[in-house]
C-alpha cells in the first residue's frame, strides 16, 4: 500500500518513471492488488 501511495504521490510530482517503478515494486510484492494496480499503470502510461 505505501509503494502504491508513493506512486500516487511521483505522479502528482509528474515524475512519472518513479511512479511505474513504484507500481511494478508493488506489483510484485503484492500481485493480489494486480487489479488496482494495473489501473493505475494504464492511468500512467496514458500520461507518458
Amino acid at each position: 500500500k505505501a509503494l502504491y501511495r508513493r506512486a500516487q504521490g511521483w505522479q502528482g510530482l509528474k515524475e512519472y518513471d518513479q511512479a511505474l517503478a513504484d507500481l511494478k515494486k508493488a506489483q510484485g510484492i503484492a500481485p493480489e492488488d494486480k487489479g488496482k494496480l494495473a489501473a493505475f499503470v494504464v492511468k500512467v502510461n496514458f500520461v507518458i
